[in-house]
């Protein structure tokens, strides 16, 4: 028991560490711990879920602050940004606590009721994942009001689609994600932000009241969006996030904020309770846990104990985390805090993925500055994920 408890608060301080630096993931760090310690068994296995639950509260932080996010938070740069140059990027980060919070306590609470709609549909699902990902995208292009909006939305999946495929595909890269989640989403802010000469406010640190009612409704609609799409292989919890909001229709930007911290834990809770129920991993921590224990229900009882405990360590540290982080950067000048996390970018980018990593985020960033020049969505840019797994599926 002792070992165990050490493991989960170690698992908290790398989710801590994973979550605040770019590029650094949890999956990466789960693989490495079990080449180190697999023969630690369950003690590494509670570690890796613990660090992979507290990074999905932590690392809103650096893509709401800084615009440099992971996967699965790019989205949130666009609200978060909006709120942050109000001086309220604290707030924005609480937003996805309580999404966080609320949506992981309900994916425990419905668990049984998952487990029962994963027995008897889950298989099921799986045969149509490529012409469920077409309708995403077909939503993606079409839902616009105007016309112009439509065509270059068009033209924003097309060239997503083809860096994509050229860079997932045809370039010997590693961690092709990284430049070009960085380049759609991050660095294109971070440019356009120059380009405008945005002016940062005092980040406020204050005590936000949110109504009950508005984050028990999107905590519950992050939690099925989150469950829904847990079993969609190349779906993640932006693409979760698109769908919901679709669903729901108009949405503040806090409530869009609460839904997609709900989906950003959700989705990682959902994806270890599908490897307990199907045996399939969809992240590399999920991979890592498959190697080092034997999947019963003793096991899956001791997980849903160490999420819980991350959950509340993770909303912790994120409070603590976004407030220190608030007034850092208050006392800098935001552009040029803006070059120089533009300059970290691009050394991040070398240092994962080479010179070719560096040509893919420019071609990355010129299409996410294309769709900020134009008004249409930045989230037609995931593309760029979605057809690669639409064709693989296909057979192509």
């Amino acid at each position: 028991m002792a070992e165990i408890l050490f493991f989960i608060l170690a698992g908290c301080f790398f989710g801590i560490a994973t979550g605040l630096i770019p590029g650094i993931h949890a999956n990466t760090v789960a693989l490495v711990a079990v080449s180190l310690f697999g023969e630690s068994g369950l003690a590494v296995a509670v570690m890796i879920v613990a660090m992979s639950t507290v990074q999905s509260f932590v690392d809103f932080i650096p893509s709401i602050f800084l615009g440099a996010g992971e996967e699965s938070t790019f989205l949130s740069i666009l609200p978060g940004h909006k709120l942050l140059l109000r001086g309220e990027g604290v707030s924005a980060i609480k937003f996805t606590i309580i999404g966080g919070v609320f949506g992981g306590v309900v994916a425990v609470l419905i668990s049984p009721v998952y487990f029962l709609f994963i027995e008897e549909w889950g298989k099921i699902i799986y045969q149509f994942v490529p012409f469920i990902l077409i309708l995403i995208l077909l939503v993606m292009v079409f839902w616009q009001k105007k016309q112009k909006k439509i065509l270059w939305g068009f033209a924003v999946v097309v060239l997503s689609s083809i860096i994509g495929l050229v860079s997932l595909r045809f370039l010997a890269i590693s961690n092709p994600i990284f430049p070009l989640v960085t380049g759609f989403f991050g660095l294109s802010t971070l440019l356009n932000s120059l380009r405008v000469k945005t002016k940062m406010r005092r980040q406020l640190v204050k005590r936000d009241s949110y109504p009950l009612n508005p984050v028990v409704k999107y905590s519950l609609l992050s939690t099925l969006a989150g469950g829904f799409v847990s079993i969609l292989p190349g779906v993640g919890a932006s693409q979760a996030a698109f769908m919901a909001g679709k669903l729901k229709g108009k949405m503040s930007s806090k409530g869009y904020l609460v839904m997609l911290g709900g989906i950003n834990t959700t989705n990682i809770i959902f994806s270890f309770f599908i490897l307990f129920l199907l045996g399939k991993t969809r992240t590399g921590a999920a991979v890592a846990v498959k190697e080092l224990v034997v999947l019963d229900g003793n096991t899956l009882l001791i997980f849903i104990a160490v999420i819980l405990i991350a959950i509340g360590v993770g909303a912790i540290a994120a409070e603590v985390m976004a407030i220190i982080a608030a007034k850092w950067l208050s006392k800098l000048n935001y552009a040029l805090l803006n070059k120089i996390i533009i300059g970290l970018l691009f050394l991040l980018t070398y240092w994962f993925s080479g010179a070719v990593g560096i040509l893919l985020l420019i071609v990355s960033a010129a299409v996410g500055l294309l769709t900020i020049s134009t008004g249409t969505k930045r989230t037609n840019c995931m593309a760029f994920l979605m057809v690669p797994v639409i064709l693989f599926y296909l057979g192509f």
